[in-house]
């Protein structure tokens, strides 16, 4: 299924630096009738060491949210 990025959108401080970047992805499969809708927040403890959110290009934000989305679907082992 392939996820599309619906909304990207900064939260600021009174400095105007970005305190997150929340980020809604979407996707659907018509000939399975499956879907996915997911709203994930990316903080500055999901980047690389030294990397701030204002470094992020479009691209990065993306990549992050995808593997965040995979992150947060996956069982952990102490799910039943």
């Amino acid at each position: 299924m392939k996820l599309n990025v619906t909304k990207i959108s900064y939260d600021l401080d009174s400095n105007s630096a970005t305190t997150d970047i929340p980020v809604e992805l979407g996707g659907n499969d018509s000939t399975t009738g499956q879907y996915v809708s997911a709203r994930l927040i990316i903080k500055a403890e999901d980047l690389d060491t030294g990397k701030t959110l204002d470094d992020l290009t479009k691209a990065n934000i993306v990549a992050i949210a995808k593997a965040k989305l995979v992150k947060e679907v996956t069982p952990s082992t102490t799910t039943a």
